[in-house]
């Protein structure tokens, strides 16, 4: 019952830090393309000439 129990236990640990990583990996993509946003609203525009 006990190795049981204990394979049970690491099987949850792997896809717990599975899906941590996934978290982090999208949290992460997430981060970059407000990034790329923000940086795209500050760029300066040539004035419209006529």
């Amino acid at each position: 019952m006990k190795e049981i129990r204990e394979q049970y236990e690491l099987q949850f640990l792997k896809l717990l830090a599975k899906g941590m990583k996934l978290r982090l990996e999208k949290k992460h993509s997430e981060a970059n393309t407000t990034h790329d946003r923000n940086q795209s609203l500050h760029t300066p525009r040539t004035p419209k000439t006529g």
